[in-house]
C-alpha cells in the first residue's frame, strides 16, 4: 500500500507518495490551488487504486481539495490538527514548509490516525470487515 500527503502553500499543493513502510524520498507532486489544479492532482491520485491520501483537517478547513478526492473516490484520512502541530514540533520545521510536511503525513500509519476512512468509495458490502 502506497500512501500520500497533502500540505499546501500560499499558492500550491504539495503531494509526497512514498512507497509501503515510508522508503526512499517518494514522488513530490506540486500543483496550482486552482479548481484544475486540484482536479489534476485528484485524478492523479486516482490512478493507484491501492493508495490511500493522508489530509489534515487544517487543509480540508482551508482548502476545497477533499470534494475533488471525493468526486475522484480516492480514499483519504483526516489527521488531527493536535498530530499534525506535534509533527511540526518534531520536526522543527514551519508550516510553510510543504514538501517535509507531506513527506511526514505520507509515512504515519494510517493505523494510528484514529479517525478512519472519511473520503471515497463506499467499501465494497462483500468485503470482510477485518478491523473494526
Amino acid at each position: 500500500m502506497r500512501t500520500a500527503g497533502i500540505w499546501h502553500t500560499p499558492r500550491r499543493l504539495v503531494a509526497a507518495i512514498v512507497q509501503a513502510g515510508g522508503r526512499g524520498h517518494g514522488v513530490l507532486l506540486s500543483v496550482p490551488r486552482t479548481a484544475e489544479g486540484r482536479d489534476a492532482l485528484a485524478a492523479h491520485l486516482a490512478c493507484d487504486p491501492y493508495l490511500e491520501v493522508v489530509v489534515p483537517l487544517t487543509l480540508l478547513r482551508l482548502d476545497p481539495i477533499g470534494r475533488y478526492l471525493h468526486r475522484h473516490r480516492v480514499a483519504a484520512w483526516r489527521v488531527p490538527d493536535k498530530l499534525l502541530h506535534a509533527l511540526v514540533q518534531i520536526l522543527q520545521v514551519r508550516y510553510c514548509a510543504a514538501p517535509t510536511l507531506a513527506r511526514a503525513l505520507a509515512r504515519l500509519p494510517s493505523t494510528s490516525l484514529g479517525d478512519g476512512l472519511v473520503i471515497g468509495p463506499v467499501p465494497d458490502p462483500r468485503q470482510l470487515a477485518l478491523l473494526e
